[in-house]
Formats: C-alpha cells, structure tokens, sequence
C-alpha cells in the first residue's frame, strides 16, 4: 500500500526513468491503488456538501466514504467545517483509514474504505 503523502511525489518524478510512458498509462496504472490514508477529514455543510481531505503536507483531496453509513454521519457529525470556502483545519478530525486514490482526468480524490481512527 501507498500513503497518501507520498503519492503525490509518485506523479511527478524528479528523475527521468530509463523507459518512459504515456501520461495516460501512467494514471490509469494509479487509478484504484490501494492507498494508507492520514491526515485531517472534514464535512463543508455548506451548498457543496463534500467531504475534504487535508494529507500531512497540506495538500486538500475530495473523498467518497465507502466505509458505510455509520463511518459517514461520524465524520459529519464529529467533523463539521462549515464553508468549503473558508476552510478551518482546527475544526477537521485527525484520520487513519485506508481506501483507494481515484483519477478521473486531472481531478484526483480519495475513497475511504475502512476508518482505522477518527479523532477531535
């Protein structure tokens, strides 16, 4: 399994492999990798309704939650940030969980599989 801070540097090498590949054989070989998930989660209830993922170096990623109902009213419940505009990180739970990374063109989110923890 990948962590999900990592996988960003995965996308983007720094060096040039001794044989390339297209872009598109790259990120459909990625789409649905199992992934190790940490960071902070939080629920904007504002018109977007989603829920965001702040990895540990910042970067913010869109998720489904397929660990069921109960794992996604928890994180509503517990995580609430409000604006989607505004977005205040003191309000977001600390998570471990793992899931899958998802490609859909250049948009790149998350699925949550299983909650591993879910804290305030």
């Amino acid at each position: 399994m990948k962590h999900i801070c990592a996988f960003t540097a995965l996308l983007f090498p720094l060096t040039a492999a001794a044989q390339s590949t297209s872009l598109e054989t790259y990120l459909d070989s990625m789409n649905f990798a199992p992934i190790q998930i940490s960071g902070k989660i939080g629920y904007t209830s504002d018109r977007d309704r989603e829920f965001l993922l702040e990895s540990e170096n910042g970067d913010y990623f869109t998720v489904r939650i397929d660990a069921g109902r109960e794992a996604r009213n928890r994180v509503m419940d517990e995580c609430s940030i409000g604006s989607s505009i505004f977005i205040d990180s003191d309000k977001m739970c600390a998570l471990t969980a793992d899931g899958t990374i998802e490609i859909d063109g250049a948009r790149i989110s998350v699925s949550i599989s299983e909650i591993k923890s879910l804290a305030k």
